[in-house]
């Protein structure tokens, strides 16, 4: 072999080392040499000595094709209780949100030391929220859901319309569901319902008593 070849047999075996991943940044880091084919080793090794000559490398061979990778999967993000912070005009309706808030997520942390019905008095919380947003507009809870229901569930991308729509959350039922938190404990135990009410109501007082 010459020069040329026994250059181009040691790149092929870095190369193919390589896309195989049997040479990366954490396995056989710095040990090039040493995982290399024995016969290249050999030609290194009776190299070693020679002194260096410039070796023309420029060929039609094609670039390595290193192997395609599926994209990692895209994370989602859990649904958060009013679909996260609201910015809202200060005041009782602020207030009693805030305190929602904080209180869901201090539960969020300490699951384990509340019993299996904790979510039912988020449900309750979220009631009288609405109920004391309606009261601050002059109406009555009803009449504040359902006249701002449709232009909040505009603002909601589809992924989460759909949760809605699995946790039978309309314009027609949301108040019934709000009351079950007041009337059925266990009823109001379902969290994920729970999150769903939330989400639209939020939006709602985003309308309403947003800054």
């Amino acid at each position: 072999m010459n020069g040329y070849e026994d250059s181009l047999s040691i790149l092929n075996d870095i190369s193919n080392k390589v896309s195989s991943k049997v040479i990366d940044t954490r396995k056989n880091r710095g040990k090039v040499i040493e995982i290399l084919e024995k016969k290249n080793r050999v030609l290194i090794d009776s190299n070693s000595s020679k002194p260096f000559n410039k070796v023309n490398l420029n060929t039609n061979i094609p670039a390595l094709q290193l192997a395609k990778r599926q994209a990692p999967r895209t994370k989602k993000k859990a649904p958060e209780l009013f679909d996260g912070i609201l910015y809202l005009r200060s005041g009782q309706v602020s207030d009693l949100y805030r305190d929602i808030f904080d209180l869901y997520n201090y539960y969020h942390q300490k699951k384990d030391h509340f019993s299996q019905y904790f979510p039912s008095l988020i449900r309750m919380s979220m009631r009288l929220l609405a109920e004391t947003a309606a009261s601050d507009l002059n109406t009555q809870m009803s009449n504040y859901l359902k006249s701002n229901f449709k232009n909040a569930k505009s603002n909601l991308d589809s992924d989460v319309k759909t949760t809605l729509s699995t946790q039978n959350v309309n314009e027609d039922t949301i108040e019934q569901l709000l009351h079950i938190g007041a009337h059925n404990y266990k009823a109001a135990n379902n969290l994920d319902q729970t999150i769903a009410i939330s989400i639209i109501l939020g939006k709602i007082l985003a309308i309403t008593h947003g800054r």
